[in-house]
């Protein structure tokens, strides 16, 4: 055999066995799926449960509704959920990657039932994706594995209740909180949060939040550590020229 016909059956067993490779790799990926244990709780208002992922990487997720509750992040093996609001159902929604150019990926999601009753959180199952290759795919929930929350009664914000005058700012502090506490206020704009440099955020995180009196209203203050939240702080505002007549 001539040279160059060494040169051509080279590259052509060389093509082939590229060709092979990519194959199984393709298949290896669109076989695989994610996984979320728990994948149903139920839980109250200011409950939290925690989530686990397995199978790929890159982990991502998300809420079918944000004003229902929320992730302590978006990213990441582990992720804890906090419920903030009563008789909606929530779904959180995890993305696992199982190609190094994000094309394969697998879906699996967890149904949160967030009761208007006082009771024990709930956790159970195991949620199994379907892998996709550039489409959407979400699995159902099977296997078997738990999970847990918790009452939000373990701790306290040092104020239940607060009067303000329009321009008036009060420093609010928690005790007995576990973990990083986040403080959050009604959207009806009658106080505003400051952090510790003193720009106003709807959330801040820290043992102590500064509330600064917007417009004349009653709103509450919310403060939420690890295990779910402390009872709420009632700010009642009122405009400075009501109170000289």
């Amino acid at each position: 055999m001539t040279a160059s016909g060494k040169s051509l059956l080279a590259a052509a067993a060389a093509a082939l066995a590229a060709a092979l490779f990519s194959g199984c790799e393709t298949e290896s990926a669109a076989t695989q799926t994610a996984t979320v244990t728990p994948n149903y709780a139920r839980l109250s208002k200011g409950q939290s449960v925690a989530l686990s992922a397995a199978g790929g990487w890159n982990y991502r997720w998300t809420l079918s509704d944000d004003t229902f509750g929320y992730l302590d992040k978006t990213a990441g093996a582990k992720v804890t959920y906090t419920a903030t609001k009563e008789g909606v159902t929530q779904t959180v929604t995890l993305q696992a990657v199982f190609s190094s150019d994000g094309s394969s990926y697998s879906q699996a999601q967890a149904t949160i039932v967030q009761g208007d009753e006082e009771y024990a959180a709930t956790a159970s199952g195991t949620s199994t994706g379907t892998s996709s290759a550039g489409r959407d795919d979400s699995g159902g929930g099977s296997g078997s594995g738990s999970g847990g929350g918790s009452t939000g009664t373990t701790f306290a914000i040092s104020r239940t209740s607060l009067n303000m005058d329009v321009g008036d700012t009060e420093t609010l502090t928690t005790t007995g909180a576990k973990g990083t506490v986040t403080w959050t206020r009604g959207n009806d704009g009658v106080v505003e949060l400051l952090n510790s440099a003193g720009v106003a955020s709807a959330t801040v995180k820290g043992a102590s939040v500064r509330v600064r009196a917007v417009k004349a209203g009653v709103t509450k203050v919310h403060a939420a550590d690890t295990t779910g939240f402390a009872p709420d702080c009632t700010v009642t505002v009122s405009d400075a020229d009501d109170d000289e007549e």
